[in-house]
């Protein structure tokens, strides 16, 4: 499982089982004087500096950190909770693809949070920490299946940029977003150290699914400009769109309580689909930990 340790380990062998230096008395060059007298010339100081580099190149520059759990364990937990995720939220069609994006995505962050943290626990990274690497997680994973997507498909004239700029838009801040929230609102809850009930991590998730669409659904529906509803990609977003320009037009409905009117459906999505993530995902996880700890 420790997979980049291994590598590490073979990058620098070559270096680690170069044979030592020599002495000091063996090591100094000699030149022929005379009738093939072999004499030591003079130790400068570029000799001293040079056995320095030479000392220091036979250990690793970089050594790579040790696996929190092994793939296969946060592989799995981040595939159930994918699939999971879009059972919840009433998106079966989606699930094929939710199993390796989930996988990867919880693969990167369980990752990227142990190396984040200075003293081996991952309640203890700050959010702004955490955030980062939920975005990078979540990046990483929704960069990975859009670009085997596109290049399996074989459409002419498709543009892997464009499609990897669309998906990472449309996705990630959500992800970040209910990622870095479901740790917070859990650490919340629960004192650090103690294991966290099943009801902790619904009601977690649940939250985290509410403070993600409250803060990006009204930020997407001011973005959209009311005069151009196609530029917008999303079904509900167009039609807030469309809705905001004919509310402006005949001057009968407030452009903003239309856009809030369009938070039902959304937390009728996210909220379960994030809760679903919570309870299978961290709950699986911290098992995994437990269970590793407990060895």
């Amino acid at each position: 499982g420790n997979w980049l340790a291994a590598v590490a380990k073979v990058a620098s062998a070559p270096l680690a089982a170069a044979p030592a230096w020599r002495s000091s008395a063996h090591a100094q060059p000699r030149r022929l004087v005379g009738h093939g007298a072999r004499l030591p010339r003079p130790r400068t100081p570029a000799d001293a500096a040079y056995e320095g580099r030479a000392e220091r190149s036979r250990w690793p520059i970089w050594e790579a950190p040790a696996l929190r759990l092994p793939v296969w364990q946060t592989a799995l937990a981040g595939g159930l909770a994918g699939v999971a995720t879009q059972l919840a939220a009433g998106n079966r069609a989606a699930c094929t693809k939710a199993l390796p994006t989930g996988a990867i995505c919880c693969t990167c962050y369980v990752n990227l949070l142990n190396t984040a943290s200075t003293d081996g626990d991952l309640d203890s990274v700050p959010v702004a920490a955490r955030f980062a690497c939920a975005g990078l997680a979540s990046s990483v994973a929704v960069g990975t299946m859009t670009a085997i997507t596109t290049l399996a498909s074989r459409v002419p004239g498709a543009s892997l940029v464009l499609s990897l700029t669309t998906a990472v838009k449309a996705a990630v801040p959500a992800m970040a977003i209910e990622m870095t929230a479901i740790d917070v609102a859990k650490r919340a809850m629960v004192e650090q150290g103690e294991k966290v009930p099943p009801g902790v991590l619904l009601l977690a998730g649940g939250v985290a699914g509410f403070v993600s669409q409250s803060i990006l659904h009204p930020l997407g529906a001011l973005a959209s400009r009311p005069s151009a509803p196609a530029a917008s990609e999303g079904g509900l977003a167009r039609a807030a769109a469309e809705g905001c320009s004919k509310a402006m037009t005949k001057g009968r409905t407030r452009p903003l309580a239309l856009m809030f009117r369009q938070l039902g459906p959304r937390y009728r999505r996210s909220v379960p689909g994030a809760a679903a993530n919570s309870l299978t995902r961290v709950g699986l996880v911290t098992e995994f930990m437990d269970f590793s700890a407990a060895e």
